[in-house]
């Protein structure tokens, strides 16, 4: 039997999970070159008596693993349905509703020549854009950000191109609870979230893996990186120790670092940090059946996102053990069952330098020693 029984509410017709014959659900992003991207909830319900007319553009839908008490707590808005209409007395129809998150409405808010002051990064989000936020939504900086972002005397893009940027300049990550996007400084990304992954043992933070995908850096490596800020000079940065070896692989980001200073920190940064193919980055798939999930439901919705994979090489017994930064995840679900689609990249992206951190290295008196 699933453990989680899904809650589907609509502020018109209340609760109606029993109409629900299946559902997707997708948040944040695969990777961390990637842009954040709307996600959303998708869901068929049984049409056979009409139930749709209920249902109406910009409705917000919400999504728990439980009454009252929830894990996982996320809205959404309605922003299309496809009707499949059978034939005869139209037993079997049934409606597809599109939802969108948060993001996907910031993604159609348009601002026009907006001031922008500088601020940490995940700070000057909140400051310049909670007056602008639909109808019971928030955007909250969880942490100010370790990077300055530049000011803006006529910003004319969407909110959510400008989250990007941001995030962008930071390296951090966003998240989402109920209505509220809440933003990532890089140093708090990597707080571990308590959960760890592996192939064989369930229980409380222990999650077991159905199938496991380990990705090496590949097309990711860089040895050549160029920051272009928005008020200031491209900066440029080398490998040349990588470059000797491999050759060169360039790659490039526009930000809105507040120095070229800040700029080139990040240029170098990405070079160095990205320098080793053989860095691995994770794509794993979980069950709720015969296991409690409700910790990773409560995780996802926190700030900390660093998490432990458990592994082992083919042919080794020799257990190995990588901690990640969760990027997004993908859910798809059933009355019988809620497949979870996870993707990982290594907590190393994200660190620029942590003091005596168990996992990134401590600080010796002449040395960075492990």
């Amino acid at each position: 039997m699933a453990k989680i029984a899904w809650v589907f509410r609509s502020v018109t017709v209340g609760v109606f999970t029993t109409k629900v014959l299946s559902a997707s659900y997708n948040t944040g992003r695969e990777s961390q070159y990637d842009t954040y991207s709307p996600g959303g909830l998708t869901f068929t319900i049984d049409n056979s008596t009409n139930y749709v007319t209920n249902f109406n553009l910009a409705d917000k839908i919400t999504l728990r693993d439980k009454v009252p008490i929830s894990s996982f707590w996320q809205d959404f808005y309605i922003s299309s349905i496809d009707l499949n209409d059978a034939g005869g007395n139209g037993e079997g129809s049934t409606a597809t509703i599109t939802c969108v998150d948060v993001l996907g409405r910031l993604g159609r808010v348009q601002m026009f020549n907006k001031v922008i002051a500088t601020n940490p990064t995940m700070t000057q989000l909140q400051t310049a854009f909670t007056a602008e936020m639909p109808p019971g939504t928030s955007i909250t900086a969880v942490s100010p950000g370790n990077s300055d972002a530049s000011n803006s005397a006529a910003f004319s893009s969407t909110i959510l191109d400008r989250i990007n940027s941001n995030i962008t300049t930071e390296q951090g990550t966003l998240y989402q609870q109920v209505g509220s996007v809440l933003l990532n400084g890089r140093s708090t990304v990597i707080q571990p979230s308590g959960i760890s992954f592996n192939r064989s043992t369930a229980g409380g933070n222990e999650i077991v893996y159905t199938n496991l995908i380990r990705k090496m850096l590949g097309d990711n490596y860089i040895n050549s990186f160029t920051v272009t800020p928005e008020n200031y000079a491209a900066q440029n940065a080398f490998n040349t120790a990588g470059q000797t070896l491999y050759g060169t692989y360039s790659s490039e980001l526009a930000s809105v670092d507040n120095s070229t200073g800040q700029a080139l920190a990040l240029a170098q940064w990405m070079v160095y940090s990205r320098d080793d193919p053989e860095a691995l980055s994770f794509t794993l798939e979980f069950s709720d059946i015969y296991q409690d999930t409700s910790d990773f439901m409560i995780a996802v919705q926190t700030a900390n996102q660093s998490y432990t994979i458990n592994y082992f090489n083919p042919g080794s017994n020799t257990p190995q053990t990588k901690e990640q930064i969760l990027q997004g995840f993908q859910m798809q679900m059933t009355p019988e069952e809620t497949v979870f689609t996870c993707f990982f990249t290594p907590l190393t992206f994200v660190n620029f330098f942590t003091l005596d951190s168990t996992t990134l290295g401590v600080l010796d008196t002449s040395r960075v020693a492990w």
